[in-house]
């Protein structure tokens, strides 16, 4: 599956933390996780937990990365 670069989820996993109810975006230079406040109009919805990883690594053996050009989006 193709994610957004921008999306919101029920749970976020980023750099070995949870997040609940959160928007994920990689559209920058970093990865960005904020608690949701408000729904903006074309912000795509994930119905479980996305973990926010460096590409050629999964979740059940995580490589945590910070910058947007190396971030892979898993769903789970």
């Amino acid at each position: 599956m193709i994610l957004p670069r921008r999306l919101l989820a029920h749970r976020v996993v980023h750099m070995g933390q949870l997040y609940g109810l959160s928007i994920v975006d990689i559209t920058g230079d970093d990865v960005v996780v904020e608690a949701f406040s408000v729904e903006t109009a074309g912000t795509a919805f994930v119905d479980g937990t996305v973990y926010v990883l460096a590409e050629g690594s999964t979740p059940e053996n995580p490589v945590w990365t910070q910058r947007s050009a190396d971030v892979r989006l898993w769903v789970k």
